[in-house]
């Protein structure tokens, strides 16, 4: 009896909280290592883009979508337009994020006379509204959520890299700088797209107001930032899957073209541009609404030809 008594001592007062404390250390040791996938370098670079661009008059606002399958590099060469490729990994992660980052830019907002908006917000549902409402509610910025939490990957996800040959604490997604126009470099970014099953068509919207205020919403920000310019409000192409629904892409296209409708009796113009769905793997790179640099071209030309 005396035997257990004293093995019970030594689990409560010594085993548990050395457990409890190499946990703690682990977790810190993660957070430390933790990585934002080159986001912050980004955006200092497109400070510096932004300085040196001379008579600039365009600009590719937007999230990932259009990061990897718009060029502002090919509208300045196929039109009279000089753009830049304004847009984020993640659209900033929450609006409000997003929209700070593009005012703090010091540039004449003046000049901008078009500009080209792409979010893929409208072809998710009302979950994923939520979500970038959830992280503007936390302040997470545009590098992502950096915070200490002691909830994350497991201990054996970690050995499973040293297992592979791996860096111990392999971070996430690493992205290259953006060139001169902002666009994505494909020569430093290996396109894999694994995630066949995945893609768009099967989430749709059921609250349409919200939809509505969202974009009414997005619209009024632009207006506020770039008073000379004729906004282009794209959706993006995407690789749909075989659950797509025309019907309810529509009521989407319908809700958004009704929003749109408040701004009419503007000067300057405001539009909404369907741009045609990928129906190819080989235009894609890492996700349904990531093209490769063939993708992006198709895209990119897409645009011009509707302007």
């Amino acid at each position: 009896m005396l035997y257990m008594d004293n093995v019970n001592r030594i689990i409560f007062w010594l085993l548990i909280p050395v457990l409890l404390l190499s946990f703690l250390l682990f977790r810190i040791l993660v957070w430390q290592n933790l990585s934002d996938g080159g986001r912050l370098s980004i955006g200092l670079q497109h400070q510096i883009n932004i300085d040196t661009t001379t008579e600039l008059n365009c600009l590719i606002l937007g999230g990932s979508n259009a990061v990897f399958s718009l060029s502002a590099e090919q509208i300045s060469d196929d039109t009279e337009l000089t753009c830049y490729n304004l847009s984020l990994l993640n659209e900033g992660y929450a609006f409000p994020s997003y929209w700070n980052f593009v005012d703090s830019l010091t540039f004449d907002k003046d000049s901008i006379k078009h500009i080209f908006y792409s979010s893929v917000l409208p072809l998710h549902n009302d979950e994923y509204y939520y979500e970038k409402e959830n992280n503007a509610g936390s302040g997470i910025g545009i590098e992502g959520d950096q915070s200490f939490t002691l909830i994350g990957r497991s201990l054996a996800s970690y050995l499973a890299n040293l297992l592979s040959g791996e860096d111990f604490f392999k971070s996430a997604k690493s992205y290259p700088l953006p060139n001169r126009y902002g666009d994505f470099d494909f020569s430093k970014y290996t396109c894999e797209y694994n995630n066949i099953g995945n893609e768009y068509g099967s989430l749709y919207w059921q609250d349409h107001d919200l939809l509505s205020g969202w974009t009414i919403s997005q619209l009024n920000e632009m207006r506020a930032l770039f008073e000379n310019a004729n906004l282009y409000f794209l959706l993006p192409s995407v690789l749909y899957g075989d659950n797509f629904e025309d019907s309810e892409n529509m009521k989407m296209i319908n809700e958004m073209q009704d929003a749109i409708l408040y701004f009419d009796n503007l000067p300057n113009k405001v539009v909404l541009n369907v741009q045609p769905a990928y129906n190819d793997l080989g235009v894609i790179c890492d996700a349904p609404h990531h093209g490769n640099q063939i993708g992006r071209e198709i895209r990119t030309k897409d645009l011009i030809e509707s302007l």
